[in-house]
């Protein structure tokens, strides 16, 4: 794509700056040329555009232009790389446009596809993209701030709150913004499971070694039903949830290996080390007074879909769980 650049004049001498964005490669190690791929590059979008500086500096300006042959050196720097460079003995602040890059990243995105899909499918299925995301590439030394998205939404909808934090430096340069994706439809201790798992893999994945203290001082920030997936991150439910579903212990069933694995994961929850804080936006500790109102908001054709939905799960825990507490 064409980069659009900027002009600035000093005297004889000029200086081309310009902010752009290119496509990042693909999150893949053979789409490097050289060296190991960035850490955490499995969790970056193949879509994401990256904020580039562009700064072309000519070399002996006026001896070039009286031999009629100019040469320079044309460098490309990312925000996480320099925010400053030095030129003729001074050191110069480097413009940068994240806005554009991450509105562009967002327009090409299939988040905004699966808001409505993830939150119609109540299947226990991961269409579409289930899972952790991140813009930038992993910073040791920097705390991770995981977003986690309410209903009927996706991680696209954090972009102007994103896009502000930014800004300030000091917020910039000491946290990075990581965020989880889910279909909303499911039940809220299977989506919550597969926060846990996929924080726990991404702090597996990252730092094996243990080396990073502030990967283990984790953040996790919920907006409505966000923040009852994240408040299952930090609370010890013993088997109290269980307990609703059946009078004998989970031990005691004959179930498949797989239908054993979701059901502990859904329904046991332990503090997981590595959070240190959880922030709630507008979450429904409680229960939602508008529960029971669907039925003003949703088409009979979409309440169909939502009663199939339930249907669903009610045939999958009584296949597995009813019929094997029966005497």
């Amino acid at each position: 794509q064409p980069v659009r650049r900027q002009r600035l004049s000093h005297g004889r001498r000029q200086v081309i700056v310009a902010p752009s964005s290119e496509t990042s490669p693909p999150a893949r190690p053979s789409a490097r040329s050289a060296g190991d791929p960035p850490p955490g590059h499995e969790f970056i979008p193949e879509s994401t555009r990256v904020p580039v500086t562009a700064l072309l500096q000519v070399h002996e300006v006026r001896r070039a232009l009286g031999e009629g042959r100019l040469s320079g050196r044309l460098r490309l720097f990312s925000r996480d790389a320099a925010v400053e460079v030095e030129a003729a003995g001074r050191k110069l602040p480097l413009e940068a446009e994240p806005s554009a890059a991450l509105a562009a990243s967002l327009a090409e995105s299939s988040f905004w596809d699966l808001e409505r899909r993830g939150f119609l499918r109540g299947d226990f299925g991961r269409e579409g993209y289930t899972g952790l995301t991140m813009f930038q590439p992993y910073h040791a030394g920097r705390v991770p701030v995981v977003f986690v998205h309410g209903t009927a939404s996706s991680s696209a909808r954090w972009a102007n709150m994103i896009n502000e934090l930014s800004i300030a430096p000091e917020i910039r340069e000491n946290f990075q913004f990581w965020f989880f994706q889910y279909n909303t439809g499911n039940p809220i201790g299977f989506s919550a499971g597969l926060l846990r798992e996929a924080l726990d893999q991404a702090v597996q994945a990252l730092d094996p070694e243990g080396r990073d203290p502030t990967l283990r001082r984790m953040v996790v920030v919920g907006h409505s039903q966000g923040g009852l997936l994240t408040k299952l991150t930090v609370v010890d439910s013993g088997a109290l949830l269980w307990g609703m579903l059946s009078d004998a212990p989970i031990e005691e069933l004959e179930l498949a290996p797989e239908t054993r694995a979701t059901l502990e994961r859904s329904l046991f929850f332990e503090p997981l080390p590595f959070v240190r804080r959880v922030i709630f936006i507008a979450t429904p500790h409680r229960g939602s007074f508008v529960a029971d109102r669907r039925r003003l908001f949703f088409p009979a054709a979409t309440l169909e879909i939502i009663i199939d939905d339930v249907a669903k799960i009610v045939d999958f825990l009584g296949q597995e769980i009813f019929k094997s507490t029966s005497p």
